[in-house]
This record gives structure tokens, sequence and C-alpha cells, in this order.
């Protein structure tokens, strides 16, 4: 009888771990495989054009010494690239008993899989940085290597420091799993088999990109916008000299 029970249970543990497991939300299987397809062209065109933007910086240091705008687009583009190998390869590399279709992975290439678009997300870091570029050498009129000295490392390190080490963290902690409403791995379902309020993911997909999101959109947006009320200024001032000039 004990032996059965241990049977039973395990049964029924095995039942529960199943339905646990991410379902398609009411998509068919055409579906599904179209949406696994289309970020591949997209993903291509995204590789090409930051690699030609590594290729003509590389080819330009020949030329010239490279300035922090130069170092901080080469960095935006090496991340692009792997963001977007990424998520060609994001709905393949889910486990296959997942129930998903065009899944030829396991649990370890899920996490990999996670690691790299949590590490993905440097990018959006770089692109607020080379706002901070721009608003540093317009709005203050710093010199390159003013900017090279005091602020360039800083930028680096945000840009890159805070994906790498939360990328890191996750898989570490088994935070990655089969999301339900995007064809890839990110946080979800964590602690494994959680329910209601025991899940995690929400609060640490907060942390993980709706933080850093919020910040890096501010400060591109606090940016420009100071840059246009300083381009702006310059431009009126520059009409009234002219026209008392005229007069």
């Amino acid at each position: 009888m004990e032996f059965q029970q241990e049977g039973e249970s395990s049964t029924q543990y095995e039942d529960s771990m199943a339905t646990t497991q991410p379902l398609p939300a009411g998509l068919s299987d055409v579906q599904e495989m179209v949406l696994a397809i289309l970020p591949i062209p997209s993903a291509a065109l995204s590789i090409f054009g930051s690699t030609c933007i590594i290729y003509m910086s590389l080819r330009s240091r020949t030329q010239k010494t490279w300035t922090p705008y130069t170092r901080l687009l080469m960095g935006m583009s090496i991340c692009d690239i792997v963001s977007s190998m990424t998520l060609a390869v994001a709905a393949f590399m889910r486990p296959q008993d997942s129930g998903r279709v065009w899944t030829f992975g396991s649990e370890a290439t899920c996490s990999a899989i996670g690691l790299l678009t949590q590490f993905s997300y440097s990018g959006l870091f770089y692109n607020s940085m080379l706002s901070l570029y721009f608003l540093l050498s317009t709005r203050f009129k710093l010199k390159n290597h003013i900017i090279a000295k005091r602020f360039e490392p800083l930028m680096h390190f945000l840009s890159l420091g805070f994906p790498i080490v939360t990328a890191i963290v996750g898989a570490v902690m088994g935070v990655y799993s089969t999301t339900t409403s995007e064809l890839g791995c990110w946080v979800n379902d964590f602690p494994r088999g959680c329910i209601g309020e025991e899940c995690r993911s929400i609060t640490i997909g907060w942390y993980y990109f709706g933080m850093p999101f919020l910040i890096s959109f501010a400060i591109i947006g606090l940016s420009n916008v100071s840059i246009l009320i300083f381009v702006r200024g310059k431009t009126r001032s520059r009409r009234s000299r002219s026209g008392g000039r005229d007069s």
C-alpha cells in the first residue's frame, strides 16, 4: 500500500508539474510557426546594419582617433548583434517538453536564451548613454577628451555591468523559463510550479527590465528635451541678432 501511495503521489506531482508548463495562448501550430519565423528577417537586417557600423568604425580608426561617440556606438552595435541573434533562435531553443511547436532545446538552452536576452538589454543602456553624450557635448559643450576621461568609463560600466550581473545571477538562481507571452525564455515560473502570490517572476522582471527601462527612457527623454530647448534658444538668439542688424 505504501508503494502504491508513493506511486500515486509521484504521478500527481508529475501531472501538477505538467500543468504548470506554459501553453500556447490560443494560438494554432501554424500561427506559432509563423511567429517563430517572423523575427528572423528583422534580426538578419539588424545584424547586417550593426556589422556595417562596426566595420566602418574599425576602418575609420586607421584614419582618425576614435571619439567617445564611436566607442559607445561600437558597444551598442555589438550588443545589438547579440540581441538579434538571440531573438532569431529563441523560439527554437525552448525545451521540447514545453508543449510548443518547433522546439529543439532543453532547460539548459532555455536558461542560456534567458541569460542572453537579459544581457541584450545592454543595448537599451547604450542608447541612453549616447543621449547623455549628445547632451554633454551639445548642451554643456564638453570636449571629447574630457568626456572620455570623466564620463565614458562609467557609461560603459553601467551599460554592461548591470545586464551582465543580472543575467548571470538569474541563470544561477534558475529564474529563466519558457514564457507564455513571448516565443522565448526569460524570467518566468519562479520558483518552479509556483501559484499566485508564491511566484516572484513579476517582481524579478520589474527589477531586471522594468526599472532599467523607465530610467533609460527618462534619460533619453530628458536629454533630448534639454538639447531641443538649448538649440531652439540658440536659434532664436541668432534670429534676433540678425534681425537687429538688418534694422
